[in-house]
């Protein structure tokens, strides 16, 4: 099952390479570009957020009125899905500054969306 993430996670970060290819003509093309990526990214994390707190709250609760082992499965799967909203949450944060990272890298003066 990992390997198949890490797969996944392959063929989009290829996708997005291809992307910043195609779009290297000029800084105006790869800012545009950039930007929409972060808009993007801003956009999923946010929405899969809200949902991970949710869900994971729900089974939390649900959790306490089971028993035994069933309420460690229910528990340790809500306390992943809640640290996932955390991650998601961090990823807003640091998406614009890492933006900023690769257009520098890339010689384009930083991207501002």
């Amino acid at each position: 099952m990992n390997g198949e993430i890490i797969k996944r996670v392959i063929f989009l970060v290829s996708l997005l390479g291809i992307t910043f290819v195609q779009a290297a003509g000029t800084s105006t093309d790869v800012s545009s570009t950039l930007c929409g990526v972060v808009g993007i990214i801003k956009g999923i994390a946010a929405v899969l957020a809200v949902a991970m707190f949710v869900i994971g709250g729900i089974l939390y609760a649900i959790g306490n009125i089971l028993t035994g082992q069933m309420k460690q499965s229910a528990h340790g799967w809500a306390q992943g899905l809640i640290i996932g909203g955390v991650v998601a949450i961090i990823l807003i944060g640091i998406a614009q500054p890492l933006v900023n990272l690769v257009a520098s890298a890339a010689g384009v003066s930083s991207v501002s969306c």
